[in-house]
């Protein structure tokens, strides 16, 4: 697979930042600290992450008010 077509699958960091409503700082960050949501590396310097890893690890932090966590 080429990294055109992989590219064209992954958001940039800036754009799974908007997309998760956070800071690009803030992937930054939890990426250093082992935290946040799966990425890719796909080159030295060069972070993608697919919209179904982000759909997924929003849905594992969804709260309903009055059930147990």
């Amino acid at each position: 697979m080429s990294d055109t077509i992989v590219y064209a699958r992954c958001l940039s960091v800036v754009d799974a930042a908007i997309y998760l409503g956070l800071a690009a700082p803030t992937l930054h960050a939890w990426r250093s600290q082992g935290k946040g949501p799966p990425y890719i590396r796909l080159s030295p310097g060069k972070i993608g992450y697919h919209i179904a890893d982000l759909d997924a690890w929003i849905a594992e932090r969804r709260v309903v008010p009055g059930e147990a966590p």
